[in-house]
């Protein structure tokens, strides 16, 4: 674990500066700050206040932070950001989505797979690239007292160390109430949009007779949790990565980023051969393609979940219906509904 100490101690004062900020961004593992509360709350306001215009060059600048925090301005702007707040963003990976925002919980489940349920839930924010840096102070996280959390969530549960240091780094006592009630009426337990975005990609399933449609939308937990495991130089997993246009425009993970994201790579595998031709093929065997990939067990267990099909539940049952798939798909679904019923 990363220590703020650790960090403060380095003596190359280029070196902390650029350490100071990459362990303050959501990229990164939580750097632990107890004990240096109002050393940790300044990086994040000068974190803030940093910009084109007027460029920070010392993070650890007490002077500057409370010149941050004490200008009006800057707090109406923090303000007017926190109804963009989310758990999942549906400005990824599409930032001409507008004016939406999703806060919820995730759903339990016995199953294995990668989910938000094993994770921290945290806050990420979508909006205008214009805003983008106002939003760093409240929302980017670190480690208290062992537990992750962020400025946003301490002001919430009203820790009394650090309400006392947002007023000494020029926060008044009217604002203070003001940020305390915005976050209590902006950031709910949830929030759903009424309607899908024409930019939001969907999914459409058969169900019941008719079609259903899903909108996917990626978890902030976890995105942050990939780019965590893909700086772990123990981590095995395998990444690539997506460059995006306008990252300040998708949300704060993706800005932090230049829009360089990590994504998981487990490609199916499939392999081109220059020795047969597609006609040859289907002469040789009597298909187009090889269907492997689609009867396949843990692919066949991924798409019976995608439909709602519960699992077959004995390997009699599981050994005819992989038959019945490899030699005549159009006799699947029948095998399996008969499983079910």
């Amino acid at each position: 674990m990363t220590k703020l100490a650790d960090l403060l101690a380095i003596e190359d004062a280029n070196v902390k500066q650029m350490a100071l900020k990459k362990w303050f961004m959501p990229y990164t593992d939580d750097v632990e700050v107890h004990g240096l509360e109002e050393e940790a709350l300044t990086i994040l306001l000068n974190l803030s206040s940093h910009h084109k215009g007027d460029q920070c060059e010392d993070w650890t600048d007490t002077g500057r932070a409370k010149t941050h925090l004490s200008n009006l301005e800057n707090i109406e702007s923090s303000l007017g950001e926190l109804k963009w707040f989310h758990t999942h963003n549906l400005k990824f990976p599409d930032c001409r989505v507008r004016e939406q925002r999703l806060i919820a919980s995730p759903l339990g489940t016995e199953e294995m797979f990668v989910s938000s349920k094993s994770l921290e839930q945290s806050l990420g924010w979508a909006h205008n690239s214009a805003t983008y840096r106002h939003v760093l102070w409240l929302l980017n996280s670190f480690r208290w007292q062992s537990k992750p959390t962020n400025v946003l969530s301490l002001v919430r549960e009203g820790q009394w160390i650090w309400l006392e240091l947002l007023q000494d780094l020029g926060l008044d006592v009217k604002q203070l109430v003001a940020l305390q009630r915005a976050i209590k009426e902006h950031v709910p337990d949830s929030a759903f949009p009424k309607v899908v975005s024409p930019y939001s990609k969907q999914l459409r399933f058969p169900w019941d007779g008719n079609y259903v449609s899903i909108t996917p939308i990626v978890n902030h937990s976890v995105q942050r949790e990939l780019e965590v495991r893909a700086r772990d130089k123990e981590s095995k997993l395998s990444f690539v990565t997506s460059s995006l246009p306008n990252p300040a425009n998708i949300g704060n993970l993706c800005a932090s980023l230049g829009g360089h994201m990590k994504v998981m790579n487990y490609p199916l595998g499939l392999r081109a051969t220059s020795r047969e031709t597609l006609a040859g093929f289907r002469c040789k065997t009597g298909r187009y393609f090889d269907d492997y990939q689609i009867t396949n067990y843990q692919i066949c267990k991924v798409l019976n979940r995608m439909i709602g099909a519960e699992p077959l539940k004995t390997k009699k049952q599981r050994d005819k219906a992989r038959d019945v798939q490899s030699k005549n798909p159009k006799k699947a679904n029948s095998t399996v509904d008969t499983a079910i019923d």
